[in-house]
């Protein structure tokens, strides 16, 4: 019978028995792989605000009560820090501004009979703030106002309220007799000349519309005259305008050469007295042969009337002061001027301000001191 021996481990049981020592030796931070124990927390912690604690019903909690703000300490000049208003807040405050100046429409009383007007076709009517637009625009033709910038948003009625201008305000005998023409003239981009004479021929009844564009328009100044309203486009305004200012130059080199023409005869009369016949003779039947061209007319007709009243649709098309059509609107003759856009808070106000004929400011001088530069430096 064998003799029991004592219980003796295996090898695996073994080296775990080794790994449990050499882990037991080891701190517990030194373990392989093993990441440090957290730290204890310090203080008060801090909590994150969200979206909730933003939305209040009340006044928004100072520093001392507001929990997010423990644990700081603001600095009183708190002014210091605030943003700076950018360009689209200032222009928002500039527009705000420029509203507070007219009567606050809340107060202003609306006579609604005032919606129907005496030269419109049955069944057209102003809207409430059309109404209000019809009044602005008589006041602004009273006294020393001579028009102004019509800029309610695009799809507000623009077009109808100035056609009710040109029905209600058409000019007197005594006008006619001072010069001016019973004709309104309408400048508006190409694609709106038109829609300009559709929509007045749609609304208003018994008014004469001429549409003065293209190549076969009429030079006659006295046909443009016997129309109620003229619709034309800055494309036109800018190529008669060189027309009319290159045909005033030709008048006054050819009064000079006129003049030394008469004189350079006298003295040619004078020195060649003694000359023979056959010369003479010569010399009068090259004259006789040579003929005057005919003098072509010159497509200027807009320049060569005054205007009962002037109206720049899309006025901002001269935003650039030095663009033919900028210079050439400014030349028009026009007792009454009007500027419609919806934009017209622009980098080139100036030329708006010079074609109403606002002074000072219409000279570019006392604008650019006066408005330009404060304006440019409060941006920077």
């Amino acid at each position: 019978m064998p003799i029991p021996r004592p219980y003796q481990p295996h090898s695996t049981e073994r080296n775990s028995s080794a790994q449990n020592v050499l882990v037991a030796s080891r701190p517990p931070n030194k373990f392989p792989g093993a990441y440090p124990p957290p730290r204890p927390p310090v203080g008060k912690p801090i909590r994150v605000p969200t979206l909730q604690d933003n939305v209040r019903s009340g006044p928004r909690p100072g520093p001392s009560t507001d929990p997010m703000w423990e644990g700081f300490d603001l600095p009183e000049d708190r002014h210091l820090y605030d943003p700076a208003t950018s360009a689209a807040e200032a222009e928002k405050a500039l527009r705000e501004l420029v509203e507070e100046s007219h009567n606050d429409d809340a107060e202003t009383e609306i006579d609604m009979s005032q919606a129907i007007v005496d030269g419109f076709r049955e069944g057209v009517a102003l809207l409430p703030h059309q109404v209000l637009g019809r009044a602005w625009m008589k006041e602004r033709e009273t006294g020393k106002k001579l028009g102004g910038i019509l800029a309610d948003d695009m799809g507000l009625g623009k077009t109808i309220q100035t056609l009710t201008r040109i029905v209600d305000g058409r000019p007197k005998k005594s006008d006619k007799a001072d010069g001016w023409a019973a004709a309104t003239l309408v400048v508006c981009p190409v694609a709106l000349v038109s829609q300009w004479a559709s929509e007045i021929q749609k609304m208003a009844v018994g008014l004469r519309v001429i549409e003065h564009h293209g190549p076969s328009r009429t030079t006659d100044p006295v046909k443009l005259m016997k129309a109620h309203v003229v619709v034309t486009s800055y494309s036109i305004v800018s190529s008669e305008h060189g027309a009319y200012a290159a045909d005033a130059k030709d008048e006054t080199k050819g009064k000079a050469k006129a003049k030394n023409t008469k004189n350079l005869s006298d003295s040619d009369d004078a020195s060649e007295s003694g000359s023979d016949s056959d010369s003479s003779a010569i010399g009068k039947t090259l004259v006789a042969k040579k003929k005057a061209a005919p003098k072509k007319v010159a497509k200027d007709a807009l320049f060569r009337i005054k205007w009962w009243r002037i109206v720049l649709d899309e006025a901002h098309n001269i935003k650039n002061r030095n663009t033919k059509a900028a210079l050439g609107c400014c030349a028009l003759q026009g007792k009454f001027r009007w500027c419609l856009t919806g934009t017209p808070i622009v980098e080139e106000l100036y030329s708006l301000i010079k074609f109403l004929q606002i002074r000072p400011l219409n000279d570019w001088t006392t604008f650019n001191e006066q408005i330009a530069k404060p304006v440019k430096a409060g941006r920077q």
